[in-house]
């Protein structure tokens, strides 16, 4: 019995020293659009908006997507359609006039101020997310 109760107590005190990892140790993306807004041009509209990433690692967007046009694009600051944009973990890209957007075309209705639309970005590791969009 001697011998037994050193080993209990050792066992006993190493069951309560479990770890559960939280969200920010997993290191999964946290990505979350915000302030979209779509800016009506001659042929469609562009879609501005910031994508903050809080999660420990990053995500690539892949394309993105609309209910309310035929084509959507992601173009680069020079108006070049790409293939894809890296968000790296812990960090926020604003998709701007001088820089990167989204742009709509052959839109399927016409766009009047004040309307929502929602545009979904497609990332490869987080699948889908939506923003929901002003019309200016």
């Amino acid at each position: 019995m001697r011998r037994a109760a050193p080993l209990v107590l050792v066992m006993l005190l190493l069951s309560g020293c479990t770890y559960y990892p939280t969200v920010d140790d997993t290191g999964s993306p946290r990505l979350e659009p915000k302030n979209g807004r779509l800016v009506r041009t001659q042929g469609g509209a562009v879609c501005y908006l910031e994508l903050e990433n809080t999660g420990k690692f990053g995500d690539l967007l892949v394309s993105a997507e609309s209910a309310a046009a035929r084509s959507v694009a992601i173009v680069a600051a020079n108006g070049a359609p790409v293939s894809g944009i890296a968000i790296p973990g812990q960090s926020r890209l604003d998709f701007r006039p001088e820089g990167p957007r989204i742009t709509l075309s052959d839109l399927v209705r016409p766009l009047t101020p004040g309307d929502g639309v929602i545009v979904t970005l497609v990332f490869a590791k987080s699948g889908r997310i939506g923003v929901v969009s002003r019309v200016e």
